[in-house]
C-alpha cells in the first residue's frame, strides 16, 4: 500500500495545493474552509485509494499465481 501511496504522493499534493489556492484566491474563501472542506477529504481518500489498489493487486497477483481466490463465488 505504502508503494501505491508514495507513488501517487507528488501529484495529489499539487493538485490539493492548486484546488485550495484557487478557492482561497478566486472564491475568498477562509483558508481553514478550503482545507477541511477541500484538503481533508482528499488526503482521506488518496490514502484509502492506496489501500484500495493495494488489495486489487494482491487479488489480481494471487489469481495469476492460481492460488487464493474461489472462481465459484
Amino acid at each position: 500500500m505504502w508503494q501505491q501511496y508514495r507513488r501517487t504522493l507528488i501529484p495529489v499534493q499539487v493538485l490539493i495545493v492548486i484546488v485550495c489556492a484557487l478557492a482561497i484566491i478566486a472564491f475568498k474563501m477562509p483558508a481553514g474552509a478550503a482545507i477541511v472542506g477541500f484538503a481533508l477529504p482528499m488526503e482521506l481518500a488518496a490514502f484509502l485509494g492506496a489501500m484500495w489498489s493495494a488489495r486489487l493487486k494482491r487479488k489480481i497477483e494471487a489469481s495469476q499465481s492460481g492460488m487464493g481466490l474461489r472462481k465459484d463465488l
